[in-house]
C-alpha cells in the first residue's frame, strides 16, 4: 500500500503556531509530528474534517499504533492509548460537542479491547469536566462517540489486514519523525510517502513547490 500526501506548513487559526496542513483539507488544523502520519494513516481520502470522521480516526490509531506500542516505543510515561485520545476531547467538545449530539453511528459490536479503552477515555473525560476543560458528556454522546470509535477501529482493521501490526505501527513512527525532520517555514510545501506492506515500510519526503 502506498500512501502519498502533499502538506503546507501554515499558522494555526485559534494558536498562533506553525504546523503542517494536508493542501487537500483546508478544515484540517495545521499541526506537527504524528498528525501527520494520523492525517494519511487513520484519515481517510475523503474525510472533511466532522467530528464523527475524527472519532473514527481516533478509533483507526488503535489499531494503526497497535494499541499502546507506539507509545512505549516513544518512551511515554503512560504509554496508555486512552490518554491520548482523551486528550483531544476538549477541544472536540468545545468546537463541535457542545450542546448537540453526534449523528448517530451505523449498528457496530462491541470489541473487548477497544471497550476497555473507550471506558478509560471516559474516565480521563472526567478530569477535564472536573478541570473546566469541557463539560459532561451526555449519555447519548457517549454511546455515539463508543460507536464511532469502534467503526474506525473495524475499517482500519479492513484497510490494513494483510499488514503486521508491528510494521503498521513502525511505518507510523518513522513517519512521523521524517516529518519531524523539517523546518516549519510558512508557506513551504513537503510531500510525505509511506509505502507499507506484508515485507516492511518505507517512508520518505521531499519539498514540493
Amino acid at each position: 500500500m502506498k500512501l502519498k500526501a502533499t502538506f503546507e506548513c501554515a499558522e494555526h487559526q485559534d494558536y498562533g503556531t506553525l504546523g503542517w496542513r494536508m493542501v487537500t483539507q483546508p478544515n484540517f488544523d495545521p499541526l506537527t509530528d504524528m498528525a501527520l502520519p494520523h492525517d494519511m494513516m487513520e484519515h481517510r481520502a475523503r474525510d472533511t474534517g466532522t467530528v464523527e470522521e475524527e472519532l473514527q480516526a481516533l478509533g483507526a490509531s488503535l489499531h494503526v499504533r497497535n494499541m499502546e506500542q507506539f507509545y512505549v516505543d516513544m518512551g511515554q510515561a503512560n504509554p496508555d492509548p486512552a490518554v491520548n485520545i482523551a486528550s483531544d476531547f476538549p477541544t472536540l467538545f468545545n468546537q463541535y460537542l457542545a450542546g448537540r449530539e453526534l449523528n448517530t453511528p451505523p449498528k457496530t459490536v462491541p470489541i473487548d479491547d477497544v471497550e476497555e479503552v473507550i471506558d478509560r477515555v471516559f474516565i480521563e473525560c472526567a478530569n477535564f469536566v472536573k478541570w473546566n476543560e469541557m463539560d459532561a458528556l451526555t449519555e447519548d454522546q457517549k454511546t455515539s462517540i463508543r460507536g464511532w470509535v469502534r467503526l474506525g477501529y473495524r475499517r482500519a482493521q479492513k484497510r490494513y489486514a494483510n499488514i503486521d501490526p508491528y510494521i503498521l505501527c513502525r511505518a507510523f513512527a518513522v513517519a512521523a519523525a521524517e516529518a519531524n525532520k523539517w523546518e516549519l517555514i510558512p508557506g513551504i510545501k513537503m510531500a510525505l510517502h509511506i509505502e507499507v506492506n506484508t515485507g516492511g515500510y518505507h517512508v520518505t519526503s521531499e519539498e514540493r513547490s
